[in-house]
């Protein structure tokens, strides 16, 4: 099995260590080890000795396998490299890293990595603000213009996806090719094939519809209550009944996932599903179960008018 590695605020110099190393060490590994972009990446090595890497260990340290790389470990983490690179050390980290993805694989089959498919490309691409061209199999292109939250793409109705499209959007990463363009390229290219243009949340809810398969995104729990922000946006994001369904008990009721599906009678898979499409968007909001939810009071008209969306949706 191979593994992929990536590198944040590492010097152009320790990369090309690394590179050389990978390649020397490879053989004395059972799991190979490549490197790869980050946002697609198993782990991340990341200089903490740069004040973007620090910053960046801040903002993912919870959701990625993150490796310091540094003169000290002064986050006493467990995932440490030592500077300078050395053969043995990288050996080792390699061995320890590949048995915990291998644990967790174990552990959690049924959960869903955005980063291994189309999703986690996507939200790499705005996390990056690159504007990219995006290829899958026969479909068309879709370019991403992330500075407008703007995509690009032959016309297609979200609501009617063909087979092809739908394993498209749900592709893993590596299946996908992309390149990376300047914003003027990016435009040229789409006023000369006459594309049409969709919010980049389209495409994020789409992917993670097809790509989830009933699993819950990692980090979060079934068992979790959980409360939906606001109505999504039924223009820009495709439907379907169970959904409304959703949305008017999850906007009025603070409950986990598993109490949602027994009082809506939706399948729990459909629940996780949405659930998923929901947190990409930052639409839901999820709740310590160590600390009291603090339920802020509506107006007698908002109640009235939820309860009978609700009554009549579970009628």
């Amino acid at each position: 099995m191979n593994w992929q590695l990536a590198t944040y605020a590492v010097s152009g110099n320790n990369r090309y260590l690394l590179d050389l190393m990978l390649e020397q060490i490879n053989s004395c590994l059972t799991n190979k080890w490549i490197l790869r972009e980050h946002e697609t990446a198993d782990a991340i090595l990341v200089d903490v000795d740069k004040q973007e890497g620090r910053q960046f260990w801040r903002n993912y340290q919870d959701n990625k396998i993150l490796v310091a790389f540094s003169w000290r470990n002064f986050y006493q983490t467990l995932w440490f490299l030592e500077k300078p690179l050395s053969r043995l050390q990288l050996v080792e980290l390699f061995k320890r890293l590949s048995t915990e993805k291998l644990q967790r694989m174990r552990s959690s089959p049924a959960s869903f990595e955005p980063s291994w498919y189309l999703l986690g490309l996507l939200q790499g691409t705005l996390y990056l603000n690159q504007p990219r061209r995006f290829n899958c199999g026969h479909l068309p292109p879709v370019y991403v213009l992330p500075t407008q939250r703007r995509c690009f793409t032959t016309a297609f109705n979200p609501n009617q996806l063909t087979v092809t499209q739908q394993a498209c959007l749900g592709a893993h990463s590596k299946d996908i090719k992309y390149v990376d363009l300047s914003v003027a390229e990016l435009e040229a290219q789409v006023r000369t094939t006459q594309l049409t243009m969709y919010r980049i949340e389209t495409f994020l809810w789409l992917s993670t519809l097809q790509a989830s398969h009933g699993r819950l995104i990692n980090g979060y729990s079934i068992k979790t209550p959980v409360r939906l922000n606001r109505w999504p946006n039924s223009i820009d994001l495709p439907y379907q009944e169970d959904f409304m369904v959703l949305t008017a008990f999850m906007l009025h009721n603070t409950s986990d996932l598993i109490t949602i599906a027994t009082k809506t009678k939706v399948p729990l898979t459909t629940v996780i599903n949405f659930f998923n499409g929901c947190i990409v968007l930052d639409l839901v909001t999820v709740y310590d179960k160590s600390k009291p939810v603090i339920r802020t009071p509506r107006l007698q008209s908002q109640q009235s008018c939820l309860h009978r969306v609700l009554n009549r949706l579970l009628a």
